[in-house]
């Protein structure tokens, strides 16, 4: 399953064995997402995947279903201000739900 960042704030249902996949475009005048993570390892599982290359801007990531339960996916982007430049601290947030059966 191929996920985006217009998936956020959704919750998917997977079976145990299941992958997913995610790729996050940088969204305009904010940094790169920050590395994907999972809220429970023993849920969701990273999974490094040597055949995938990301372009600039964008952050993939892959997880394996492992066992039954409930995990969050999480990444985040802060706003690109110029060095020395007064900026609010914006954040972009991104986050889905994931249940294993």
């Amino acid at each position: 399953m191929g996920l985006t960042e217009a998936d956020s704030g959704r919750t998917f249902q997977i079976h145990k064995g299941d992958r997913l996949s995610i790729a996050l475009r940088e969204p305009a005048g904010f940094s790169p997402w920050s590395r994907l993570a999972s809220s429970d390892g023993t849920v969701l599982l990273p999974v490094v995947d040597t055949r995938a290359a990301a372009v600039r801007g964008v952050t993939i990531g892959s997880f394996q279903a492992v066992a039954p339960g409930t995990a969050q996916l999480t990444s985040s982007a802060t706003q690109d201000c110029p060095q020395g430049a007064a900026c609010t601290a914006l954040a972009k947030g991104w986050t889905i739900t994931v249940q294993v059966s």
